[in-house]
């Protein structure tokens, strides 16, 4: 299998059994050539957010869900941690996909998402980072507007704007590798999105 056909996802939760079912719904129901490793990273949620988590773990395990993919590997921790980065980086440190996706507790990934993102890579095995388009949805899903990928990026878009939003990123394994995790002393990021 080349490596472009293994992803892996990472989640970071903290109560947010409102949301997190349809997040992994989307992720786990996603088609195409590729093995999906799935980690979610929750921050010791007392919500229902565990229960969630147990029963797709046990669905995944059992067979007793149906895999549209080569396969799913779905596991999750749960314990205090010293907020998003520090969830997300411990993520980074405990997959094995050769492609990552992030994707918040809130977020979800459009039908066919994982397999046109294997596509690009595939065409193209000099790309190190594949971005696309993001529907803005509200709390009950219904569609609020898209907004389009930038094409040719600079340098400037990033010093001026946010022009890339954290689901619709992709990115090779070895990007972490060379640049390192995420710095756990930046919170949060600004963004000029009118939400």
């Amino acid at each position: 299998m080349a490596i472009e056909n293994v992803f892996s996802v990472i989640t970071v939760s903290y109560n947010q059994g409102k949301y997190i079912e349809e997040t992994i719904k989307s992720v786990i129901s996603q088609k195409g050539n590729f093995f999906l490793e799935y980690l979610i990273i929750d921050g010791g949620s007392t919500d229902n957010t565990l229960e969630i988590l147990e029963r797709y773990k046990n669905l995944i395990d059992d067979r007793k869900i149906e895999v549209n993919c080569e396969g799913i590997n779905f596991k999750y921790i749960s314990e205090k941690d010293d907020g998003p980065t520090d969830a997300l980086n411990k993520g980074l440190k405990m997959i094995n996909g050769e492609v990552i996706g992030i994707i918040n507790s809130d977020d979800i990934y459009p039908e066919n998402a994982l397999e046109k993102v294997r596509e690009e890579f595939n065409k193209n095995k000099e790309i190190e980072i594949v971005y696309g388009d993001v529907e803005f949805i509200d709390e009950e899903g219904n569609f609020i507007y898209l907004r389009k990928g930038i094409p040719n990026l600079t340098e400037k878009n990033f010093i001026y704007e946010n022009p890339v939003i954290q689901p619709e990123v992709f990115i090779r394994k070895k990007v972490i590798e060379k640049v390192g995790i995420f710095d756990e002393n930046l919170k949060f990021a600004k963004s000029n999105s009118p939400l």
